[in-house]
């Protein structure tokens, strides 16, 4: 699975584009790839077909905001269907507390770390 948070446009101070990959072996789960970059939307429409190539991804849902309405539209259209909208329920600032130290024991990660799996994640 790749997950995607998008940004309207890029600049030096705005936000940026970013994607998650994701695997999972019972209930461990690993980060496979992280892309994180301030693209203008023709180079974000592509960083996420590229990426669902290079993963042969079967999930990646795109959290539904404005910045991606016309995003998800396109990649539907041309036949990217494992792109899929994700409609949060609460803004950034209500979500961060459901990050918990229990969350953390539960994805088997140390509180506010991210484990990057090089080579075969499977096996792990």
């Amino acid at each position: 699975m790749h997950t995607w948070d998008t940004t309207n446009k890029s600049s030096e101070v705005g936000d940026f584009s970013a994607c998650t990959g994701w695997g999972s072996v019972g209930e461990d789960r690993y980060v496979l790839n992280v892309l994180r970059k301030c693209i203008e939307y023709p180079e974000l429409k592509r960083a996420v077909c590229d990426q669902c190539e290079a993963f042969d991804a079967s999930v990646v849902p795109i959290e539904a905001m404005a910045s991606a309405t016309q995003l998800i539209q396109e990649l539907v259209g041309i036949g990217q269907h494992a792109i899929t909208r994700y409609r949060s329920q609460a803004d950034k600032m209500m979500r961060t507390p459901a990050q918990s130290p229990s969350r953390a024991r539960r994805n088997r990660q140390p509180r506010g770390s991210l484990a990057r799996c090089r080579g075969d994640w499977r096996s792990v």
